[in-house]
């Protein structure tokens, strides 16, 4: 069971549940915003490569 289930690898994870909660729902996490981290991300590097 365990060689099935960590060798289809993360892309074939669509729901992941903890504690009763859901937190990740159709592969998308339920409990940070994917987009507005992912912009906070671009801005920081952005601001990093500029120090450089």
């Amino acid at each position: 069971m365990s060689n099935l289930v960590w060798g289809g690898g993360s892309r074939l994870v669509h729901d992941v549940w903890v504690g009763g909660e859901q937190v990740v729902d159709a592969g998308e996490p339920t409990r940070a915003d994917r987009r507005a981290s992912l912009a906070a991300v671009r801005s920081i590097s952005a601001r990093l490569r500029g120090q450089l």
